[in-house]
């Protein structure tokens, strides 16, 4: 029988990890190792950085200090994802940073952060596959009309306050901190109205599944609602990346050969795939000759989504829906990367996001008024929109209530839809503090308003 171990354990565990983390850079620190000073070539250890050290060691930093921070912030209903998302702005300028300006310096060169922008961004590509895998398209078939409506009010209304906060936003280029010529009103605005209208479907499956609610009403409408909602908010964001990165005379030419591209992997590759699968299944082929087959196909769609203008992990997320359920390697290479991929590799991400995320960029009670209007915004288009429409298709109050709260969780995709539009030059690293504060504080709510409106149902 395997034994249960309390939390003051685990806790004692990680913090000895974590002070020995500390322990181990300073003395690297000292050595040189972990040096980022202009000039000083000494001796050998300091005539260079050692950017693969410096990576290693801020990832197993934040790997360690996210799974500290949720031993506290589980017992506040928070999924796991809260916890990645607060430690990688902790080792970030923001606190890390602010307080240790040369060690981190150190630890975070220039060339370190490229090392995790890359390493992120392939996790990130890998990620949104097995995202695309888990999605149930035959969810949004198979439900009434009633249902898909609710679902389609998630996305159109934070979509539409998000239209009217970007026209207010645009008319501050200051704050802003972007030239109005180099960004378009469109552009700028559809941007926001995706970002307003993201819900994070896996870290919504995740809370769905803590609170229990996975074989619920509730819970069944809330992967409805957040499977129609993702579709959405990816073809949406593929128009605005692929307008924003083309001048307008060949932006409808991005928009088609978009149509074209979704529409042959999902009308020829497709049962091409399928067909394919039964194929290797019958000749026998072994796992590692399919899981290569699958990750050279994972590639090329990422690649060509690329190229087409539009972003590689929707080329990866695309891939992910098409891609057979029935075929054991599969099923078997999800099983082997997920885990990997969200102990490991999704702390670079998160640690990538944290190093980009100034929140001392938010320096002023104006723009602090700002950010607490974007949050408010964000949280009544998702919360209103939500409980107006499931309350006009006959739920209850209770009930509505609790399916606004889940399609508010924005978590890890908000992310995802944030540095691209960073990426892009679409948005501004203050307004990109102030989205990814909006991030946090809406998918912090959900845990806690969960427990107090089932307590009160």
């Amino acid at each position: 029988m395997t034994k249960i171990i309390s939390s003051k354990t685990w806790l004692v565990f990680y913090g000895t990890i974590l002070a020995l983390i500390f322990l181990l850079a300073l003395v690297l620190y000292s050595y040189g190792l972990l040096a980022n000073h202009a000039g000083v070539t000494t001796n050998y250890l300091t005539s260079k950085t050692n950017p693969v050290l410096q990576v290693l060691v801020g990832l197993l930093l934040i790997i360690v200090l996210a799974r500290v921070l949720h031993l506290f912030l589980s017992k506040l209903y928070q999924p796991r994802v809260i916890s990645e998302m607060i430690a990688g702005i902790l080792i970030g300028p923001s606190f890390f940073g602010l307080f240790w300006p040369e060690f981190y310096n150190s630890l975070f060169s220039q060339a370190t952060v490229s090392y995790f922008g890359i390493i992120a961004q392939i996790s990130i590509i890998i990620y949104m596959f097995i995202i695309g895998i888990k999605f149930n398209s035959h969810e949004l078939q198979d439900n009434n009309q009633s249902v898909i409506a609710t679902a389609k009010a998630t996305v159109i209304f934070p979509f539409i306050l998000g239209i009217f906060t970007a026209a207010w936003l645009y008319t501050h280029p200051y704050f802003m901190g972007i030239d109005e010529n180099d960004v378009s009103f469109s552009v700028f605005s559809l941007f926001i109205g995706v970002s307003m209208s993201i819900t994070a479907f896996p870290v919504l499956a995740r809370i769905i599944t803590d609170q229990n609610l996975q074989n619920t009403t509730l819970g069944s409408l809330a992967m409805t609602c957040a499977s129609l909602n993702d579709v959405a908010a990816w073809c949406l964001l593929a128009l605005v990346i692929g307008i924003s990165k083309t001048a307008v005379s060949s932006a409808i030419a991005t928009i088609i050969l978009t149509v074209v591209f979704i529409a042959t992997m999902m009308l020829v590759i497709k049962p091409l795939a399928l067909n394919l699968s039964r194929y290797v299944a019958k000749k026998h082929y072994t796992d590692e000759q399919q899981i290569a087959l699958i990750l050279i196909t994972l590639l090329i769609s990422a690649i060509l989504a690329e190229y087409i203008g539009i972003h590689a992990i929707f080329g990866a997320f695309i891939l992910g829906v098409i891609t057979p359920r029935d075929n054991q390697a599969i099923n078997s290479l999800v099983d082997k990367l997920h885990d990997v991929m969200c102990v490991l590799f999704l702390p670079t991400f998160f640690a990538y996001i944290g190093i980009k995320t100034q929140i001392t960029l938010i320096n002023s009670s104006t723009s602090w008024l700002i950010c607490a209007t974007i949050i408010t915004i964000a949280m009544l288009g998702k919360l209103g929109g939500t409980y107006f429409s499931a309350r006009l298709f006959g739920l209850n109050k209770n009930l509505a209530l609790k399916l606004g709260f889940l399609m508010n969780t924005r978590g890890l995709v908000e992310l995802i839809v944030l540095n691209i539009g960073l990426e892009a030059g679409i948005i501004s690293y203050q307004l990109f503090a102030i989205l990814v504060v909006m991030a946090l504080v809406t998918t912090c709510s959900t845990g806690p308003a969960l427990h107090y409106l089932k307590s009160k149902a």
